[in-house]
């Protein structure tokens, strides 16, 4: 007598064909179908990601090739702007916040003793990394602030500086352009 061979059935798991899940199209590719226009290249130019505030590395570069101030102290830096008066432009003061920490000690003095030093700003993009480069060579302090002591507050301390300048060099990709502050 021979014994019948029954296959199980298979469950929707082992069915590969059953359901065929068709390959879904990037986002680029189903806004190309949208568009009036066919070229891939204009849709990814649509696409970007903004900027945010953020996402920045300064380096504080002195004349001896070494770090006035380390890049994770930096709390904020002003970017270049102006303002038009009389039809000139006049170029707004660049800020610079600095933490005060309690390692490495004495930051508030060694930002008042500072000579000459070069700065590099790094703002970067969602994954760190560097989408625009900007330099202020040959810079140095204007003015330096120091929030004062006081018992009744519990704040972190910051030093508050101004930068003096004359050129800004911008780099982003291959591109480079400069901004001089007095012509």
């Amino acid at each position: 007598m021979k014994k019948k061979i029954t296959k199980k059935p298979q469950t929707m798991f082992q069915q590969k064909e059953a359901f065929p899940i068709p390959p879904r199209p990037s986002l680029t590719e189903s806004l190309a179908k949208k568009s009036p226009t066919s070229n891939l290249e204009d849709i990814k130019q649509v696409l970007f990601e903004p900027k945010t505030a953020n996402r920045f590395v300064v380096h504080m570069i002195d004349e001896k090739k070494k770090h006035l101030i380390a890049p994770h102290l930096i709390k904020s830096i002003d970017r270049p702007g102006y303002t038009t008066v009389n039809g000139e432009r006049q170029w707004n003061p660049m800020k610079m916040r600095i933490y005060e920490p309690v390692v490495p000690q004495n930051m508030l003095f060694r930002c008042i003793g500072a000579g000459f030093f070069n700065i590099q700003v790094n703002e970067l993009g969602p994954i760190g990394d560097v989408v625009s480069t900007w330099y202020i060579p040959h810079c140095r302090f204007q003015a330096v602030q120091s929030i004062p002591l006081d018992w009744s507050n519990n704040n972190m301390l910051e030093i508050q500086c101004e930068i003096e300048w004359d050129e800004v060099i911008v780099k982003n990709g291959d591109s480079e352009f400069k901004i001089r502050r007095k012509q």
